[in-house]
C-alpha cells in the first residue's frame, strides 16, 4: 500500500484551522479575570493604607 502523507497533512491543517475557528474570542479569559481581580485587591489595599495615614502631627499632638 502506498502511503498518502499529503492527505494526512491536509487533514491535520484542516483540523487545526477548524479548532481555532471555533474559539470564542469575545469570551473573557481566565488571565483577564485574574488581572481584574488582582487590580481590585490592590485598589482595596491602597484604600486601607490611605485611610491609616495620619496628618502631620505636631509634638504636642503626638504627646497626648
Amino acid at each position: 500500500m502506498k502511503k498518502h502523507p499529503n492527505i494526512l497533512l491536509i487533514l491535520l491543517i484542516f483540523a487545526i484551522l477548524l479548532f481555532s475557528a471555533c474559539v470564542d474570542h469575545n469570551e473573557q479569559s481566565d488571565t483577564d479575570i485574574y488581572l481584574e481581580y488582582k487590580s481590585v485587591i490592590i485598589d482595596h489595599i491602597n484604600d486601607v493604607f490611605f485611610s491609616l495615614q495620619g496628618t502631620c502631627l505636631t509634638k504636642e499632638e503626638v504627646e497626648k
